[in-house]
């Protein structure tokens, strides 16, 4: 799975606690400012825990919580622990005192998945779960929609 994959490697950079995580600096871009009417938008992986308390979020227009790992053969989530810490994290009321907007990323990586819920034979039924399950977690964090990040899909599907 991607995100294991991913997980994996941000493990392999060392930092061995979430305060590590929390403490690291990130360059702040001060000289944009308001006038410029500049659209930043910016992914916050599950895995990177509280390290969006460091985020400026004065600075970005959109912010996407990656991400709701869809299974391609229910339509509902199958990461659970990325769901879970949706449903608790203080990012989307931080983002929102700022004016941020908040997106919950729905990902689904490779042509046998992307094919699998594309053609699905049962499309009303897969379709209308990851609908119900989008509408609740959206409505339960009063986020502002849903970025879809479908990879490597057949052209044939597009």
């Amino acid at each position: 799975m991607i995100h294991e994959e991913l997980r994996t490697r941000f493990d392999s950079l060392g930092i061995v606690s979430q305060e590590e995580i929390d403490t690291t600096s990130y360059k702040n871009f001060k000289s944009i400012t308001p006038d410029q009417h500049i659209n930043v938008f910016g992914w916050h992986p599950y895995w990177m825990g509280s390290v969006y308390k460091a985020y400026n979020f004065d600075l970005l227009t959109m912010i996407a919580y990656f991400s709701y790992d869809l299974n391609p053969e229910t339509g509902a989530y199958r990461n659970f622990q990325a769901i879970n810490d949706w449903r608790s994290t203080e990012m989307i009321d931080l983002a929102h005192e700022k004016g941020c907007k908040v997106l919950l990323t729905v990902s689904n990586h490779g042509f046998t998945n992307n094919e699998l819920f594309l053609n699905h034979p049962l499309p009303e039924i897969v379709q209308q779960t990851l609908i119900d399950s989008l509408f609740e977690l959206i409505e339960l964090k009063e986020a502002d929609g849903v970025n879809l990040n479908f990879e490597n899909v057949s052209p044939s599907l597009k």
